[in-house]
């Protein structure tokens, strides 16, 4: 029996951290992962374009304005690293998604125009951004940064995806 335990520590020394990884990975896949898929896949064919969110000016634009092409939303702040690395990569998908009609808006969650403004200088955005208090997040239950919202182009939600993703670009162009 000794040899046994023995052998158990030794192997616990050497893979704690990958037990530790395995564990958080665990966690988080059971407890906000899967249960934000099934939020999300509950609200897919929902109407939203009664849905608002707020331009530079200040007035709310309704999501029923860009119905006829379909809408994909990036729901990002500046505080959230994901977030910085994704804008890029949706940057680079933005000629193929305008040449198949498709509209890309950046949607801030909760942050001033002012911290907007300084992050649209550190990273460039040539999609247009619009602000949101919340509210729309809320109603598609966003809980999560980054986040892509798909709409179809007669205003209904058709997927939410949580997190980033390296290969966005090709998901968006192929696949919406």
């Amino acid at each position: 029996m000794g040899a046994r335990r023995a052998a158990t520590l030794k192997f616990l020394r050497r893979h704690w951290l990958l037990l530790v990884l395995g564990g958080v990975i665990g966690y988080k896949l059971a407890f906000t992962w899967i249960p934000l898929w099934l939020d999300a896949s509950q609200l897919e064919g929902m109407q939203v374009a009664h849905l608002t969110m707020e331009d530079r000016e200040g007035r709310m634009v309704s999501l029923a304005s860009f119905r006829g092409a379909p809408v994909i939303l990036n729901f990002w702040a500046s505080w959230c690293l994901p977030c910085r690395v994704e804008i890029p990569l949706l940057a680079n998908a933005l000629p193929g998604l305008r040449e198949q009609g498709k509209h890309l808006l950046g949607v801030n969650l909760r942050e001033s125009w002012a911290e907007i403004d300084r992050f649209r200088g550190e990273v460039d955005i040539p999609y247009p951004v619009y602000r949101d208090n919340g509210t729309l997040a809320q109603a598609l239950g966003i809980g999560l940064l980054p986040a892509l919202v798909i709409i179809d182009s007669e205003g209904r939600v058709r997927n939410i995806v949580y997190g980033f993703r390296p290969w966005v670009r090709w998901y968006l162009q192929w696949w919406i």
